[in-house]
């Protein structure tokens, strides 16, 4: 008996196509804090990987009227040029940290300022007080770098507001 069947062969393996590394998703934000940890570290001439640490810091601690994490930037940038060991000149109750908190007048140990997170959360929340009891990001910052009782006597220093306003343009395009 002759077999009639057609012989068919398999079909042909297609060419292997060359499989794409996805192109990887860039978050805006995580962007924007390395363009801002980058901007810091430049002009401060300190190390990228503090500019970033303080850069996240800022943004964890920020609240969603003042500060924000800009402003936290701006002001540590006025108060410690972004060095977590500054200490003022005064001769009691010396301001510490980046933020430049005077332990004794908010009830904290020195040590309570060693480390960059404590100085960070401790100054966003300093500033948020301020500007909960004032209802006004002026006169927060005045309060911030006067005191609130210097404050409420009509003390005031427009020159630290300005220094503000120009250190928080650095990152609002950012």
């Amino acid at each position: 008996a002759l077999n009639t069947a057609k012989h068919t062969s398999p079909p042909p393996i297609p060419p292997t196509v060359q499989q794409q590394e996805p192109e990887p998703v860039v978050d805006p934000a995580i962007e924007a804090r390395q363009a801002l940890a980058q901007k810091i570290a430049s002009e401060y001439r300190i190390n990228p990987d503090l500019a970033g640490h303080i850069v996240e810091l800022a943004h964890k601690y920020e609240k969603d009227s003042f500060p924000t994490a800009k402003d936290i930037l701006a002001v540590i940038g006025i108060e410690s040029s972004f060095n977590p060991n500054a200490v003022s000149q005064l001769k009691r109750d010396p301001a510490r940290g980046l933020m430049q908190v005077r332990p004794g007048v908010w009830g904290l140990a020195p040590g309570e300022l060693k480390n960059t997170e404590d100085q960070i959360r401790i100054g966003s929340d300093i500033l948020h007080q301020y500007y909960s009891k004032l209802k006004n990001k002026e006169a927060a910052l005045h309060a911030y770098n006067m005191g609130i009782t210097n404050f409420r006597k009509g003390k005031h220093n427009p020159r630290y507001v300005a220094k503000f306003a120009r250190e928080l343009q650095k990152y609002l395009n950012i």
